[in-house]
C-alpha cells in the first residue's frame, strides 16, 4: 500500500478566551519553547476529556510522538497524537444463554488516533486527514477542551490553538469579485512568524501598537478600497492566512445585486508521500539524509497549499 499521509493545514495560534481568563494569570506563551511545555502537560492523562452519546462513551487524549531538530538542536518538527478511544458500547453481545444487547467494556480501550505535526518554521500543523476522526471537527472541539483544562490548572493566559487555513483565494477572490464591497467582519490574531509580503505592514501596526486581538467591522455603502496596500485587502490576507478566530463576513454587490458571504470555513489540504516511513526511521536517527528530505517535501507542499507571497 502506497504511504501517503493526508492532512488538513490549520494555523497554530496563542489564543485568549474570554470566560476563561477573567482573572489574572501567572503564566504566558511568549515563545515555541512556552507552548511545548504547555502541550507536555497537556500529555498527561489528567487532562484527557470524556464524552458520551446515547449509545457510547469515548475518551479523547493528546499524547506527543517524536521530535525532529537540526544539528544545532533547534527544533524543527514536533509530531503528537489526538487519540478517541472507546470505553463503552451499547451492543449485541454474546454469552452461554445466546445474543442479547447490553453494555460492553473494554480495558484496555481500543483507539482511532490521528498525527498533528508542528512545523515551527511557520508555525502550521498539519491534521492526519482521518474519516472516522473529523466528522463535524469533533476533534478539534476535544483537543481544544483539553487545552482548557491545562489552561485553568497551570495557571497559564493563552493556549496554543488551532485555526483553519482556508484554500488559496478563497477568501480574497470574493473580495476582488464583487464589484462593490460594502462591509467586512472579521477577528484576526496578532500573526506568528509566516508573513507575506502584502500582510507585513498591517502585522507590523499591531505589534508596534501592542495590539494581540483585532476584531473588525469595516462598512462604507458607497464601497471600500480594494488596493493591495489597504487595510480591507490586508485583513482578508491574514484571514487567508489562518490569523482568525472563526469565518469571515464580506458583504457587497455584483451584477446581479446584493451578496453577502461568510466564507474562511473550508480548509487547505495536502499530501505527503512516504511519511509514515519517515516517522519510524525517527526512532532511529532524526537527522539523516532522508529525514532532511521529508521536511524539505514538507515546506515544498505548504508552499503549494499555503503560498506565503503572491
Amino acid at each position: 500500500m502506497t504511504d501517503i499521509f493526508n492532512f488538513m493545514a490549520y494555523r497554530l495560534i496563542k489564543s485568549t478566551e474570554e470566560d476563561l481568563w477573567s482573572i489574572s494569570r501567572e503564566k504566558d506563551l511568549l515563545t515555541d519553547d512556552d507552548i511545548v511545555t504547555f502541550w507536555e502537560n497537556a500529555c498527561h492523562s489528567q487532562y484527557d476529556v470524556t464524552h458520551s452519546t446515547e449509545k457510547n462513551k469515548y475518551k479523547w487524549s493528546f499524547r506527543k510522538g517524536t521530535s525532529v531538530t537540526d544539528n544545532n538542536d533547534h527544533r524543527l518538527i514536533d509530531i503528537y497524537i489526538l487519540g478517541k478511544s472507546l470505553l463503552e458500547k451499547d451492543a449485541m453481545v454474546v454469552d452461554e444463554t445466546g445474543f442479547h444487547q447490553d453494555r460492553s467494556y473494554s480495558q484496555p480501550a481500543p483507539a482511532d488516533t490521528m498525527t498533528l505535526l508542528v512545523f515551527w518554521k511557520r508555525h502550521i500543523v498539519l491534521v492526519e486527514n482521518r474519516s472516522q476522526m473529523i466528522t463535524g471537527e469533533t476533534w478539534l472541539k476535544h483537543y481544544s477542551e483539553i487545552m482548557v483544562r491545562v489552561a485553568e490548572k497551570m495557571d497559564y493566559k493563552k493556549m496554543p490553538q488551532l485555526e483553519n487555513i482556508p484554500p488559496e483565494k478563497s477568501i480574497v477572490s470574493i473580495f476582488y469579485n464583487l464589484l462593490k464591497v460594502t462591509r467586512i467582519k472579521l477577528h484576526l490574531e496578532l500573526p506568528n512568524p509566516d508573513m507575506s509580503r502584502l500582510t507585513k505592514e498591517l502585522k507590523e501596526k499591531l505589534e508596534e501598537d501592542q495590539i494581540q486581538e483585532l476584531k473588525q467591522d469595516m462598512y462604507n455603502p458607497n464601497g471600500m478600497s480594494k488596493k493591495e496596500t489597504g487595510l480591507p485587502f490586508a485583513s482578508l490576507a491574514l484571514a487567508e492566512l489562518g490569523y482568525k478566530k472563526g469565518p469571515v463576513t464580506i458583504e457587497g454587490e455584483d451584477e446581479e445585486g446584493p451578496k453577502k458571504y461568510e466564507t474562511g470555513k473550508d480548509t487547505a489540504k495536502g499530501s505527503l508521500i512516504g511519511f509514515k516511513n519517515f516517522i519510524k526511521g525517527l526512532r532511529i536517527n532524526a537527522k539523516t539524509k532522508e529525514g532532511n528530505g521529508m521536511l524539505d517535501a514538507i515546506e515544498a507542499e505548504l508552499i503549494r497549499i499555503v503560498p506565503t507571497d503572491d
